[in-house]
């Protein structure tokens, strides 16, 4: 099934990310508007319990960057060269005062994997905020 914000991408199902990094750096301004309009929207319905319209950025040209960020990201693995950098390097943090913070709601980083980190990295603090996303910004998380 394909999800909703997708479904124009008729010819281009098979890479999805692929499509919208052509287009959200492609020279047709009006092709540029529309997927970030649809990449904002979705990121903001996945960062937060809070309506999306909460969460919506009034900017184009905010929009615009935040979507080519976040597209980035995506297409270059998230600026990770492997899948378990973060564990593979934990010995250069260990020796640091470290907090792991996960909203309750956040549909992006998995609690498992912040469960492992945690093992590895005992003295963290490790918060499960129950009224928040992934987003940064959120009450919850702001006040930890």
């Amino acid at each position: 099934m394909v999800p909703e914000f997708c479904v124009f991408l008729t010819n281009e199902q098979n890479d999805l990310t692929g499509a919208y990094y052509r287009m959200l750096t492609g020279n047709d301004a009006v092709e540029r508007i529309s997927v970030t309009g649809y990449g904002v929207s979705e990121e903001a319905i996945q960062f937060t319990d809070r309506p999306a319209s909460d969460r919506l950025i009034h900017s184009l040209d905010l929009a615009e960057a935040f979507a080519r960020i976040e597209i980035n990201n995506f297409r270059h693995g998230r600026f990770f060269a492997c899948d378990n950098l973060i564990f593979q390097e934990v010995a250069t943090v260990q020796h640091m005062s470290t907090m792991i913070i996960r909203g309750q709601f956040n549909a992006r980083t998995p609690m498992r994997i912040l469960w492992e980190l945690h093992q590895v990295l005992p003295g963290a603090n490790f918060y499960v905020i129950p009224d928040s996303g992934h987003a940064f910004d959120e009450s919850g998380i702001t006040v930890v």
